[in-house]
Parts: C-alpha cells; structure tokens; sequence
C-alpha cells in the first residue's frame, strides 16, 4: 500500500511538473509573440 502510494506520488508529481513547464512554456510563448507584435 505504502509502496503503491509512493508511486501514484511520483506520477502525479510528474505530471504536475510537466503541466508547469508546458504553463511556462505557453507563457513565454505569449509574452514573447506580444512583444515581437508590440515591436
């Protein structure tokens, strides 16, 4: 159970830091895609 549990941790840890980084990602690409419109 412990062990288990352990694991489903990891996998949603997982797939929160790629929900992040795929956030980050999508922000940058906004941020960046305004300022080269801006210019």
């Amino acid at each position: 159970m412990i062990i288990c549990n352990g694991i489903n941790m990891m996998y949603v840890n997982k797939m929160m830091n790629d929900d992040l980084i795929y956030i980050n990602y999508m922000m940058h690409c906004y941020v960046t895609n305004s300022l080269i419109e801006c210019m």
